[in-house]
């Protein structure tokens, strides 16, 4: 028996694939099952790490801690309960829920406000 057909025979008995030259219709046949296979485990793997992946939580906005009202100069809590407004991440606190709407007419002016006496009282 030539070698060809003898290494054909003894795979077939074992239960394996014969060898295929990839030049021959079984040969490309092989090679997109094999493809197939590596696109499923591939998918399967990105779909387990999916699910294995922390989620990323979004950001707290953080207190800017402002005393005095950027809008009217009052000092907070003065009048009452004051009103705290977000921009960008920063909770900023108004001395009443008035100016909420002055303060986000113009945020960036009011911020820059702020800025500057948080600076000052440092």
């Amino acid at each position: 028996m030539p070698a060809e057909a003898e290494r054909e025979s003894i795979s077939a008995k074992a239960g394996i694939l014969p060898y295929l030259n990839s030049n021959s219709i079984n040969g490309r046949k092989c090679m997109k099952i094999k493809l197939m296979m590596l696109g499923i485990l591939i998918a399967i793997a990105g779909i387990s790490y999916a699910e294995e992946a922390p989620a990323v939580e979004a950001a707290q906005p953080v207190e800017v801690g402002n005393k005095i009202c950027p809008i009217s100069g009052e000092e907070v809590g003065k009048m009452g309960e004051g009103a705290k407004v977000e921009y960008k991440g920063k909770i900023y606190t108004l001395c009443c829920g008035m100016c909420e709407k002055e303060f986000n007419s113009d945020p960036e002016k009011f911020v820059s406000k702020v800025e500057k006496q948080m600076a000052a009282t440092q």
